[in-house]
């Protein structure tokens, strides 16, 4: 059960710290699930990316679709391992697209995911949440970052 405290006490905690925890446990739960599948969250994104696009994507343009995602470095070596597991194939036009079987583990990963992130948002309102995404926004644009949803 979640302490509660005065807003004096809580007024001199770190930001700092806590949104250092809150990721590490919100990125970790995540990849525990991704990871039922063999695969973590740049593997996800990629795929999702993918499977968003009308008719696949070139490694080249990976990166772009990632860029607040995923170091724009390992791209390449992301899409060799979804390849090399057969979920991706590269056609004759040098585009990546979803295989079968890169569709039926996309599929399954859905399945699972929704229930992590549903422990991560448990005890929260929708209005909360939006509260709380737009005041994690403001942090980043304070700190000139990228605070943009796209």
């Amino acid at each position: 059960m979640l302490r509660t405290y005065s807003d004096e006490e809580l007024l001199k905690q770190p930001v700092g710290y806590w949104t250092g925890v809150a990721r590490e446990l919100v990125v970790g739960s995540i990849n525990d699930t991704l990871g039922t599948m063999g695969i973590r969250q740049p593997q996800w994104w990629v795929l999702n990316l993918i499977n968003r696009s009308d008719d696949g994507l070139t490694r080249a343009e990976l990166p772009a679709g990632l860029r607040h995602h995923v170091d724009s470095s390992v791209t390449d070596s992301v899409a060799d391992d979804l390849t090399g597991r057969g979920w991706l194939a590269e056609g004759r036009d040098q585009r990546l697209r979803l295989t079968e079987e890169g569709s039926a583990a996309l599929a399954t990963l859905w399945e699972r995911v929704p229930q992590t992130l549903a422990r991560i948002r448990a005890g929260f309102s929708d209005a909360e949440y939006v509260q709380l995404i737009n005041l994690l926004r403001r942090v980043v644009d304070n700190l000139d970052g990228h605070s943009d949803l796209d």
